[in-house]
């Protein structure tokens, strides 16, 4: 009933299983989560598709750009959406302030900090510079301790509905943290 116990005799058999060339059964019996019983490893197929790619830049496309810089910072990052109300996530971070913050003197001069669920910490170090350069962009429009990214009840619809026009199916925002 150690739960410590368990997790160190899992971490050995899981390498013993892939040196053996057995992932599938460390994903469906041998996951290192804190619950009792493990879940199965959710497949993605519409990212199986070997246009995905063009697919989903035809999504990003379809979004205004907030939103885009929004779920391609997510994708540089692998950030959570997150909760502006506890400072986490990409609708978390304020300017020069708070748990999350994001400070800029240029483009390619930031000190980036969010708070993650589970009381994770990231320093963000690096971002593609089409990526920083849109971040700047917006960074000067905002006031000190003002969030960067407004919270929106409707920006999940507006995703899915650029995602079912695009690539044919509604993706979930956080599964596209996997394709980062």
């Amino acid at each position: 009933d150690d739960p410590i116990r368990i997790r160190r005799r899992k971490k050995v058999i899981r390498n013993l299983f892939r040196f053996l060339g057995r992932h599938d059964l460390c994903d469906r019996h041998l996951t290192m989560s804190n619950a009792r019983d493990p879940r199965n490893v959710r497949r993605l197929p519409a990212l199986e598709m070997p246009d995905f790619p063009t697919k989903l830049q035809k999504a990003l496309d379809l979004l205004n750009p907030e939103d885009r810089l929004i779920v391609e910072l997510k994708l540089v990052t692998q950030m959570r959406t997150g909760n502006a109300k506890e400072e986490r996530g990409v609708f978390g971070i304020r300017k020069n302030a708070g748990k999350s913050y994001l400070m800029m003197d240029s483009a390619d001069t930031f000190r980036f900090h969010v708070l993650e669920k589970m009381h994770e910490e990231w320093d963000i170090t690096f971002l593609p510079p089409h990526v920083r350069e849109k971040l700047w962009t917006l960074y000067q429009t905002k006031q000190d301790g003002e969030y960067i990214f407004k919270k929106d009840t409707n920006f999940n619809k507006r995703w899915n509905a650029a995602t079912i026009k695009a690539v044919g199916t509604p993706l979930n925002l956080h599964d596209s943290r996997k394709i980062s």
